[in-house]
């Protein structure tokens, strides 16, 4: 007996939807690893400009981004190298760097400017309440919002957080890190980043 167009088409429904699912998986932090640390990936050997722009609603820091609501391309590409850093609430990994990426920005906050975003909700780890207590609780003063724009998945490859962009000064991005940074190497990230 052949099959109709009609009569497969539940089959390729069914198909798709476990393929979201399964995609969808590894979008999320795994919060029952142990070592919230991962490899660094280097972007391409020639660096290259902003994948995207996205408007940010600023949590914290709107002074120094210039306004409660800005596009990422006000902030990226004119002189200071920035910082970009994907995070969620409820994300462990990123909860874990968070204390570094504070203490970092304590000795560089007048040559680079740290950044971070939340998209906890996006990725099914916090919404924008836990986003809220988790910068009070960890008494973060390095600028931080959200969007509401989804499409920054995509243009930045997010598949897992933290996911941290590095630009330089012109807006090109030099690096990108998947996994929690070790304050350490953030330090030698943020040094490599004010020589390019």
């Amino acid at each position: 007996m052949q099959r109709t167009a009609a009569t497969a088409l539940p089959g390729i429904w069914i198909l798709t939807l476990v393929s979201l699912l399964v995609m969808g998986g590894g979008m999320a932090c795994d919060p029952d690893r142990e070592d919230p640390v991962a490899s660094p990936t280097i972007v391409a050997e020639t660096p290259v400009s902003l994948p995207g722009d996205f408007t940010i609603r600023a949590y914290t820091g709107a002074d120094r981004l210039g306004g409660e609501t800005v596009l990422l391309s006000s902030v990226v590409g004119h002189g200071q190298p920035v910082v970009l850093n994907f995070w969620g609430g409820l994300c462990p990994p990123c909860r874990a760097e968070m204390p570094g990426f504070q203490a970092v920005y304590a000795n560089y906050a007048d040559r680079v400017l740290f950044l971070g975003v939340d998209v906890g909700p996006f990725v099914g780890l916090g919404g924008r309440q836990d986003a809220r207590d988790l910068i009070a609780a960890l008494e973060v003063t390095y600028p931080n919002g959200w969007t509401f724009n989804s499409s920054a998945l995509k243009d930045y490859e997010i598949r897992s957080i933290p996911r941290t962009v590095f630009f330089a000064g012109d807006g090109r991005v030099i690096r990108v890190w998947t996994g929690a940074i070790p304050e350490p190497d953030l330090v030698q990230l943020v040094e490599a980043l004010l020589a390019s």
